[in-house]
């Protein structure tokens, strides 16, 4: 993931003064108005950051200037009338955006502050409530042509600021010459607003996967949605984590910002009750404590019940706040030595997410040091969705085994299924690769791979079975992702490789066009929307009895010539295929271009602006069984007009995006081309004696030629068709085509074989299986 995708609060700030103050120093410059600014200069050596004074260079710089100077700069900016500047509708959102956000800080402090109204309060705010001032100063003074706010652009929606001020600029009567780049002066009150922003966000996170949990509890998102989310928003919280080490270096750690805080609030008369939770301080304090008994080689035992018993089934609202703190101590003791046997055994987790990465430092390094600062928020996070999900936290892992089993069970039948069957191209190391999935599998829902793990002079512990899961949802559901990835990856490539679902399709929308064939193929329909019309069919859905053999050809990537009809019979009749080889099916997935390498081969996450847009365009368009969380194509809108997103549109996008997925990802090839290949041998048996007089015995060589039959089919096609034409018979034709449409609409008479696929990846999908368990399917 590429930083400059997303601006979390406290970047946008910074983006946004920096664009303000670089506009108005360029517009001072251009009118010949000097101010006081200060070089922006590195630590040195010794640790001094002393600016100097500006001095006259050609080589750009970038320069600090105060606050003080704003409304000098504004009026002479007002006053020039050669040339005459006006305020830029972008620059307008953004002085507005930032004085909301440092609007924000004052609501902080009144809202964690035990003296809301005293002195002390008033006192401390001044810094900001100057700043505020300040601006709306600078906004009274140039007096915005367009004062309308609903119809200026949220800062949010602005692009980079480079290209901010090149489009603030292009409207200005003459070029700017001023290259140097400007930015606000930083004061004690910026630190503090900084490390307020990275809170906020935090808790906005925490509030958003809230809902998430509650929406996944209600059946209304499905557990990999769920869990990508989440873990997506783990590698946000890492890299806003990483942004203010940046902007305050040397005091971002997680006890040196609260501190900061403290201190804060304190000269304000104290912090209340609602500041701990705000800042995960008693998470970190229980991670600290946890980690001080933590030592090389050795496994912490926490019996259950030592401190106490957790009973999900009470109203965690209506607990004292004594009793929720008693509650996240009985469930982080009694979770964290699960990753600690992790660290010890050094055991390989699949799919494995950001937290359990995070926790794993601090267990291999036997300190809360070495615990990166996401990680605290994270495991605030997994808390919160334990008091969402209450006793239903087992669930994911209950999902987890039913995919297990479902994808063990579909490899099984494929095994038993191909059992003598071979073809070239279908080498044994594929069916390899099937056990190595269906031994992962097992691994991780059969067998308790962490609670058979034994860590070495550690005495006999017995391990509660597959404890660490069923208390990791997020881990339960990425799991569930990647073995739906492997499963559904491994079953597109059976299909193409057998051609069991491609040249079936081309025979289907034959009949459909030529043979009055009434019968709907279910599961055909779904492939075609998924897989694109274009990529099956090289182009729009053929029609013409010409067009059949060569689009199915073009499929094949095959010459025409290989159907010629002046074969002597009996002669060879093998369709030679290009080089590069038939067409395979491929799915516009952005979800997998971005997920998929990450959770197989740990890739880092591909959340790239194009992938994002990519992402939501399939989304907007996608057969789901679930109602999206918000209005598809107004956010889609929105993103689409963007650079940057703000972390919540980022976990609205993964969200939709994966939840849009979800029928892709249950839906059955294996299965599919099992029913394709009965078809295909269904219609070799009807058609066996019409091909062997047209082409030889020996039409067909091997078993990898058997979708050749439709090809062969396709042929006659096209020479009864010429021949009616040359005849000028009406409604002629080939005979045996309708032949072979017959034979499709017995195969499409059992619902089972029409839409087998489809109809279980809606039934397994999480809406539906929660409204049934719940006995409120409709």
């Amino acid at each position: 993931m590429t930083p400059e995708t997303y601006l979390n609060t406290y970047s946008s700030y910074k983006a946004g003064t920096s664009n303000i103050t670089t506009w108005l120093a360029r517009s001072a410059r251009r009118v010949g108005v000097d101010f006081d600014a200060t070089v922006s200069a590195p630590s040195s050596a010794n640790g001094s950051t002393k600016p100097k004074k500006r001095e006259a260079t050609s080589a750009t710089k970038k320069y600090q200037i105060p606050l003080k100077e704003f409304a000098s700069i504004a009026k002479a900016i007002a006053t020039s009338t050669d040339p005459k500047i006006r305020l830029p509708k972008a620059i307008v959102s953004m002085i507005r955006d930032v004085i909301a956000l440092r609007k924000q800080a004052t609501d902080f402090f009144v809202r964690f502050t035990k003296s809301k109204s005293s002195a002390a309060v008033q006192a401390a705010n001044a810094g900001h409530r100057h700043f505020i001032a300040v601006l709306e100063e600078v906004l009274t003074i140039l007096k915005p042509e367009d004062d309308k706010q609903t119809e200026l652009p949220n800062m949010f929606e602005a692009l980079t600021v480079e290209e901010t001020l090149e489009v603030a600029e292009a409207n200005e009567p003459a070029p700017a010459t001023d290259a140097n780049q400007y930015e606000l002066q930083t004061t004690g009150e910026d630190i503090v607003f900084a490390i307020l922003s990275f809170f906020k966000d935090v808790n906005e996170v925490r509030e958003y996967l809230q809902g998430v949990w509650t929406d996944y509890r209600q059946g209304k998102v499905d557990v990999m949605s769920a869990a990508v989310t989440t873990d997506t928003a783990f590698v946000l919280l890492e890299h806003s984590s990483q942004d203010i080490a940046e902007a305050i270096p040397g005091e971002a750690t997680y006890p040196g910002m609260v501190a900061i805080l403290t201190d804060y609030l304190e000269k304000l008369g104290g912090v209340n009750e609602h500041f701990g939770d705000w800042t995960c301080l008693q998470t970190a304090s229980l991670l600290n404590s946890y980690a001080d008994v933590l030592e090389p080689g050795q496994l912490p035992v926490m019996k259950a019940g030592h401190f106490g018993i957790y009973n999900p089934k009470r109203d965690r609202s209506k607990l004292s706040a004594e009793e929720k703190h008693n509650e996240d101590l009985i469930v982080l003791m009694e979770l964290l030595p699960e990753f600690t046997k992790l660290s010890r055994t050094k055991l390989y987790v699949p799919a494995q997410d950001e937290l359990t990465t995070g926790l794993r430092q601090m267990m291999d390094a036997n300190t809360m040091d070495a615990l990166p600062t996401y990680a605290i928020f994270g495991t605030q996070i997994l808390l919160d969705i334990h008091h969402v999900l209450r006793q239903d936290t087992a669930r994911p892992f209950e999902q987890l085994q039913a995919t297990g089993k479902r994808v063990i069970s579909t490899l099984d039948d494929y095994f038993r299924y191909s059992r003598g069957r071979s073809i070239s191209n279908w080498p044994p190391e594929n069916d390899e690769v099937f056990r190595q999935i269906s031994a992962q599998a097992k691994d991780w829902t059969v067998t308790d791979t962490v609670g058979k793990a034994i860590v070495k002079g550690v005495g006999n512990v017995r391990p509660r079975p597959y404890y660490l899961l069923k208390n990791h949802p997020v881990l339960c559901g990425l799991l569930t992702f990647r073995l739906n990835v492997l499963l559904n990856g491994a079953g597109m490539n059976l299909c193409t490789a057998w051609g069991t679902v491609l040249y079936p399709a081309h025979l289907y929308n034959a009949a459909r066009q030529s043979a009055d064939l009434d019968a709907e193929w279910k599961d055909m329909e779904y492939i075609l929307s998924v897989h694109s019309l274009q990529r099956i069919f090289v182009g729009a859905p053929p029609s013409d009895p010409q067009e059949y053999l060569k689009r199915f050809l073009l499929t094949l990537g095959a010459s025409a010539s290989n159907f010629a009809r002046n074969r002597r019979p009996g002669g060879r009749a093998l369709i030679v295929e290009s080089k590069k080889g038939p067409r395979g099916l491929k799915t516009t997935s952005p979800v997998k271009d971005i997920f998929r390498a990450h959770y197989l081969y740990e890739s880092p996450i591909a959340l790239t602006t194009p992938n994002i847009v990519a992402m939501l365009a399939v989304a907007s368009k996608a057969e789901r069984t679930s109602w999206p969380s918000v209005d598809m194509a107004e956010f889609s809108r929105k993103m689409i007009v963007q650079r940057q997103y703000t972390t919540l549109q980022l976990l609205t996008a993964v969200r939709e995006g994966v939840a849009s997925e979800e029928l892709h990802l249950l839906f059955d090839y294996f299965g599919l081309h099992q029913r394709s290949s009965r078809l295909l041998r269904d219609l070799q048996t009807h058609t066996q004696h019409d091909l062997v007089k047209y082409f030889g015995s020996d039409y067909i060589e091997e078993e990898s030629q058997l979708p050749y039959i439709i090809g062969y089919i396709f042929e006659v096609v096209r020479g009864s068709d010429r021949i009616s034409e040359q005849l000028r018979v009406q409604n002629g034709g080939s005979r045996m085509l309708h032949d072979a449409a017959a034979v499709l609409a017995r195969f499409l008479e059992s619902g089972e074989n029409s839409g087998k696929g489809i109809m279980g990846a809606k039934a397994l999908s999480h809406s539906v299986a929660h409204a049934f368990a719940n006995g409120t399917l409709g």
